[in-house]
C-alpha cells in the first residue's frame, strides 16, 4: 500500500484525542493511503526540514508527501550538546508530550527541540533576546528548506508544499514579504498557497483541533485532495 507522509507543526500533527478528524487522516484515507505523519506541534522549519529529510530516507516514487510550514519565531535547539548522534538526526528530536508517535521510528534519547519565542523558559529567552534576528531566520529556513525539497524531488514528485506561516510573520510591527513559491523554487503542481490566516478563516466553530474546527479538517482534506488530482 502507498503512503501519505506529513511534515509540519501543529496545523499538521494528529491528535491522539479526536483520532481520525485531522486533515491528513480524512485525506488518506480519500487517496486510499496509509498515513505516516511526524508533523510535531511547536515544530520550528528547521525541525520540519529534519522531518523531511527522515521522509526522503523512505519514500518512494509512487508515495504521496505533504508539508505544512511554520514561521521564523521558531528555532531548533540541541539542548545536550555532549550526547552523540550516530542515526538520523530527527531520531533525536523531542515531541510534543501529547503527539501521536508513529511506530515506523525508533528514537533515540531527545536532545534536540523547537522553542518558540513566545513560550521560551529562562534559559532559552535568553537566546531570543541575545541571538535571534527573524530576518536572518527567514533566511536560514529558506535555505535548509530548500535543500530538503530538492532532496525530496528526487524521490518523488508527489509533493506539495503548503506556505502555513511563512512569511507572514508580524512581531514587533515587522513583516516579512516574500514567495514562498519562488524562493523555495516550487512548480505549481508542488506548491499550494495554503496559510495560517486562510486556515484560521476556514474556522468558525468553537471545538478545535490543532487550531481548525472539524468542518475546517474535512475542507482542508479536501481542498489538498483536489490539488493532488490536479497535479
Amino acid at each position: 500500500m502507498h503512503k501519505l507522509y506529513i511534515a509540519g507543526d501543529s496545523y499538521a500533527s494528529l491528535d491522539p484525542d479526536n483520532v481520525g478528524n485531522t486533515w491528513s487522516e480524512i485525506l488518506s484515507n480519500l487517496l486510499n493511503l496509509e498515513l505516516k505523519n511526524i508533523a510535531v506541534c511547536g515544530s520550528s522549519n528547521e525541525s520540519i526540514a529534519l522531518q523531511l529529510s527522515y521522509i526522503n530516507t523512505l519514500v518512494t516514487e509512487n508515495d504521496y508527501v505533504i508539508v505544512f510550514l511554520t514561521d521564523h519565531l521558531r528555532k531548533l535547539l540541541c539542548i545536550d550538546p555532549d550526547q552523540e548522534m550516530v542515526d538520523h538526526p530527527f531520531t533525536y528530536y523531542k515531541w510534543f508530550n501529547k503527539q501521536i508517535k508513529p511506530d515506523f521510528i525508533k528514537f533515540n534519547k531527545p536532545i534536540l527541540e523547537s522553542s518558540i519565542i513566545y513560550s521560551a523558559d529562562d534559559k532559552r529567552r535568553h537566546y531570543f533576546k541575545e541571538f535571534h534576528n527573524i530576518y536572518f531566520q527567514h533566511t536560514m529556513d529558506t535555505y535548509i528548506l530548500l535543500g530538503a525539497i530538492t532532496e525530496l524531488a528526487k524521490k518523488t514528485s508527489n509533493y506539495i508544499v503548503c506556505s502555513g506561516g511563512f512569511g507572514n510573520l508580524r512581531y514587533d510591527n515587522v513583516k516579512i514579504n516574500c514567495s514562498v513559491q519562488t524562493l523555495l523554487l516550487l512548480n505549481d503542481s508542488n506548491f499550494y498557497d495554503l496559510n495560517v490566516v486562510q486556515l484560521d478563516i476556514l474556522s468558525q466553530g468553537n471545538e478545535y483541533i490543532n487550531h481548525l474546527d472539524n468542518i475546517a479538517h474535512q475542507k482542508v482534506a479536501r481542498l489538498l485532495y483536489k490539488k493532488l488530482l490536479a497535479s
